[in-house]
């Protein structure tokens, strides 16, 4: 995680008391004096030792009859001193009333229902050892305040480059100060990604038993700025409805998740599973810190971006990911929102924002000229959309709707 300067007291006794180093007080506070990193080096070697602690203590328990609740009990009593060591907390949980929690969460939980009879046993451990760590930022960590995050690395980050782009500071800080609580979903960003077959399965469908009566309606509904945004960006008007379809249901989809709350989650926290072995904690490891700066990169671009337009915090809306709007844009990508109904405001909630504002992202991205949508030219349309999203499946389903919808409307 990213360490706050405000350390808990108690805390950083017991990692110093517990260092080598530490029977040397001069030598150690010279070290200090001279690297500030050192601090951070003393907490991440101290956490790697309770990892390692942890993991051992945990594969030592025997699974017997794979009774949940005891199995729950069992790990969260073993993974204390790796959390409180991990976040700076002391002595905060009510184990009872924790591990009844996390029960209740399990049994409401459809991925871990779908999925706990085909685990086997090693696979079961490394998830319940996830989900308590998942449960316990969720319930000791969720609450958001300005002033402990101006001690944070990230907020420093922000407020170089607000001052950079010339952003007002209060302004920055009066949109933070509308957040109060942190967002730790989905269970995939932290847990694992979505294999490639979950998504050709989302994108898997029928071409000849698609609604095209409703896409046509919603083409006669926003005809002229479909029309506008064709001939300014080059883009095939098919290509927008279409991606509007998959993204949002041509904006019926509702959007409820404030995506301030999901990056600042994002941004500070990740759960590197100790269960891991090596080489895969290697690997979530570095999957967990390009997401990260991914979602630190994307934080900054939605402040200016609610700065440049004038919102506050809680009039965006998005998915559980962060992507905002109808446009499913992620916030490093709000710099291409454009204004389509001219009122001043490029507002991904408003479709006829989202169009133009797709319309120009495709042709940021390279998208120059009106391309005929048949057979022929269907790889270079495909390697247009994978710069939407990079899924093949996706980007084949976007042109299939397209060349079908192009021969009603056309």
């Amino acid at each position: 995680m990213i360490f706050s300067l405000k350390i808990n007291i108690t805390i950083l006794v017991l990692i110093l008391l517990a260092n080598p180093l530490f029977a040397e007080p001069k030598l150690y506070f010279k070290k200090l004096s001279k690297d500030p990193k050192f601090l951070h080096e003393i907490i991440a070697e101290r956490l790697q030792q309770e990892s390692d602690s942890l993991r051992n203590i945990i594969s030592s328990i025997p699974i017997g009859e794979r009774l949940l609740d005891q199995l729950v009990k069992k790990i969260y009593l073993s993974s204390a001193n790796y959390l409180n060591t991990k976040y700076t907390t002391i002595n905060k949980i009510d184990t009872l009333n924790f591990v009844e929690s996390v029960l209740e969460d399990l049994g409401n939980s459809n991925y871990f229902k779908k999925r706990n009879k085909a685990w086997n046993d090693s696979s079961l451990m490394k998830y319940l050892t996830f989900r308590i760590e998942y449960h316990f930022l969720g319930d000791y960590l969720k609450n958001f305040d300005l002033q402990d995050f101006k001690d944070n690395d990230i907020y420093h980050d922000i407020i170089t480059k607000a001052n950079k782009d010339s952003l007002a500071i209060d302004k920055v800080d009066s949109l933070l100060s509308q957040i109060k609580t942190l967002r730790f979903d989905p269970l995939h960003f932290y847990y694992k990604p979505n294999s490639i077959r979950e998504q050709q399965r989302v994108d898997k469908f029928n071409v000849n038993k698609f609604d095209f009566d409703r896409l046509e309606k919603f083409y006669n509904e926003h005809s002229d700025v479909l029309e506008r945004t064709e001939d300014e960006y080059k883009v095939n008007k098919e290509i927008i409805i279409a991606i509007l379809r998959k993204e949002t249901n041509l904006g019926q989809y509702k959007l409820r998740i404030n995506p301030f709350q999901v990056l600042l989650g994002q941004a500070q926290f990740g759960i590197l599973n100790p269960l891991l072995n090596d080489v895969d904690k290697d690997k979530q490891r570095k999957r967990i810190n390009r997401l990260r700066r991914s979602a630190q990169r994307s934080l900054y671009h939605i402040i200016k971006f609610c700065i440049d337009n004038d919102f506050k915090a809680d009039e965006i809306k998005g998915n559980f990911v962060g992507a905002i709007g109808y446009t499913q844009f992620m916030p490093f990508n709000l710099h291409l929102a454009k204004d389509g109904d001219y009122d001043g405001k490029a507002d991904l909630s408003n479709m006829d924002d989202a169009i133009i504002s797709i319309g120009n992202f495709l042709h940021y991205n390279g998208w120059k000229k009106n391309i005929l949508l048949n057979k022929k030219n269907k790889k270079k349309i495909i390697r247009q959309i994978l710069k939407y999203n990079t899924s093949d499946s996706y980007a084949d389903a976007i042109f299939q709707i397209a060349e079908k919808l192009g021969k009603r409307i056309n």
